[in-house]
């Protein structure tokens, strides 16, 4: 599957996200964020939001839009999505989320500290 950003548009609540590190895979010391009892098999991930959908609509009729914006960094469900290739990134990259699956919207410099940049 290749998920090109540039020729998405994300429906209802669904959120395109740049995944850019797993929280178990940062450096503990570093990192600002511990989430506790987390499994090694799906972590939480750090990502910042591409493209956001214009929100699910409610019973009565209303659009509820999406709380996050592109550009925004966020903590995600490891067991969220779905994944997405590009030509020329690397495996991953892109994953297709809900606004459900998003646990935390954090601060760039946070971010970074915790993908160890």
């Amino acid at each position: 599957m290749s998920l090109d950003p540039d020729k998405t548009k994300p429906l209802g609540n669904a959120v395109l996200v740049k995944i850019l590190g797993n929280v178990y895979d940062t450096n503990f010391r570093n990192s600002p964020i511990i989430i506790p009892d987390q499994k090694h098999e799906h972590p939480h991930r750090i990502a910042e939001v591409i493209k956001t959908g214009p929100g699910k609509v409610s019973k009565r009729g209303n659009r509820i839009p999406v709380s996050v914006v592109p550009g925004d960094y966020v903590v995600c469900t490891g067991y969220s999505g779905t994944d997405g290739r590009r030509e020329g990134k690397e495996a991953g990259d892109y994953q297709l989320i809900t606004e459900d699956d998003i646990v935390l919207v954090i601060d760039e410099d946070i971010a970074m500290r915790c993908i160890g940049k």
